[in-house]
């Protein structure tokens, strides 16, 4: 059992806390992941646009892992202005408890797997501008004084009201392009049936469903090759469930 441990509301404070060293390593984590994919751009405000905020959201596991997620504050977006469309790719529990049954019937393998920073994945449509996050002001050190500096979104990131909406529209064209129908009945259902795989979606988690490891292993490695994917393993939990079987 992992022992309580307080999730700071900023970096300052977790900087603070007996834990600043596992704080700081998963904060890192995220930095890097947010450059590597080449997240935003420094840029000037436009005239008359206001930047989004943003803050660092801290969570430690159930495994033990202390995760930072940066989070924008789309609360304050506008329609038409910096977002047009918005969906989140969530199943519903009767989908899963179906496609359970399904795996009991049939003594199918079901696996966990989860995508990191699903939402970098996918590129904006809009102009979004964001302030830089705390941590980061430093990039702006060599700019002149007095400039209105800002990171215009290239990617979308978490708490964007069209963020969902995005990784949906990456995802679901991975499926269709490697040959797996999406169901009629459940948007967040895709099958392949020459595999006779079943994936469930819900936002950046996946349950995969197939009659052996080797089909298993087959999307997961396309998975692997398109992002940055952790294997859960064999599903014990999921949305608060605990799964067993014998």
């Amino acid at each position: 059992m992992v022992a309580y441990v307080e999730e700071p509301p900023t970096l300052d404070e977790a900087l603070g806390t007996e834990n600043r060293k596992q704080w700081h390593e998963g904060w890192q984590l995220e930095v890097d992941s947010l450059i590597q994919n080449k997240t935003w751009v420094l840029t000037q405000l436009p005239a008359g646009r206001e930047p989004i905020g943003c803050r660092w959201l801290f969570k430690c596991k159930d495994d033990g892992r202390f995760k930072a997620r940066l989070v924008a504050k789309g609360y304050s977006q506008k329609e038409g202005m910096d977002y047009n469309e918005m969906f989140a790719p969530v199943a519903r529990f009767n989908s899963l408890r179906t496609l359970l049954a399904l795996v009991c019937e049939n003594n199918w393998e079901p696996d966990g797997m989860n995508v990191k920073t699903a939402f970098l994945h996918s590129e904006l449509d809009e102009m979004v501008f964001m302030d830089i996050p705390e941590g980061l002001y430093t990039e702006t050190s060599t700019l002149e004084a007095g400039e209105a500096m800002v990171y215009r979104l290239v990617k979308s990131i978490y708490g964007l009201k069209q963020s969902s909406w995005a990784w949906y529209g990456r995802i679901n064209k991975f499926f269709l392009d490697h040959g797996f129908q999406r169901s009629e009945q459940a948007h967040s259902v895709y099958i392949h049936r020459f595999f006779k795989l079943i994936i469930l979606l819900y936002v950046d988690d996946l349950v995969i469903m197939a009659p052996s490891m080797e089909d298993v292993l087959w999307i997961q490695t396309l998975l692997q090759e398109e992002f940055e994917i952790t294997d859960l393993g064999p599903l014990t939990t999921f949305l608060g469930m605990e799964i067993r079987r014998n």
